[in-house]
């Protein structure tokens, strides 16, 4: 509905309800913090981890799923659960990607003080994506685990997100 003043538009009424007062991306009360808010990154592990690698299978590395990780953990109403299960995906699909290079591992033979030592051992193809695409599930279990990751995913909401209000 209309109202013309001097055959021109002057004001748009919404007599069905249509047009929404809730500011973009409201949800519970919560929505997005406008630009230039960008979510932060650090990397593999929780910034206090700092001894979780980036790389953990030598070749190949989860840098890139790992800061997506944690943009999605500081996008505001970003579920949980859909982050981590992208987290998880992303880490299989770079163990599909990484180009393998025949490589070779210390790995120890006998007991130790009884003769035994170490020896450099051949890993095929075929066990080194088995070891990556092991160690993606490690990295995804262990987000998934509240003790690990709950505190980090409330903090990036926290930082992801404002209040806001629905007038209704």
């Amino acid at each position: 509905l209309y109202v013309f003043v001097e055959n021109s538009v002057l004001d748009l009424i919404d007599p069905q309800g249509l047009i929404s007062s809730c500011p973009f991306g409201c949800v519970n009360g919560r929505c997005p913090k406008p630009p230039p808010y960008a979510p932060e990154e650090n990397g593999c592990g929780p910034g206090w981890a700092t001894w979780i690698s980036d790389a953990p299978v030598q070749g190949c590395s989860f840098l890139e799923a790992c800061n997506k990780h944690d943009r999605c953990y500081g996008t505001c109403n970003a579920g949980k659960g859909r982050c981590d299960k992208e987290f998880k995906n992303d880490m299989l699909d770079a163990c599909n990607r990484c180009s393998f290079n025949e490589t070779t591992e210390r790995v120890r033979i006998g007991r130790r003080g009884r003769g035994g030592g170490w020896r450099r051992r051949v890993v095929t193809e075929e066990a080194w994506r088995r070891r990556c695409r092991s160690t993606a599930r490690l990295y995804a279990s262990a987000v998934r685990m509240p003790i690990v990751s709950h505190a980090s995913y409330a903090e990036g909401q926290n930082d992801g997100c404002e209040n806001c209000s629905c007038e209704e």
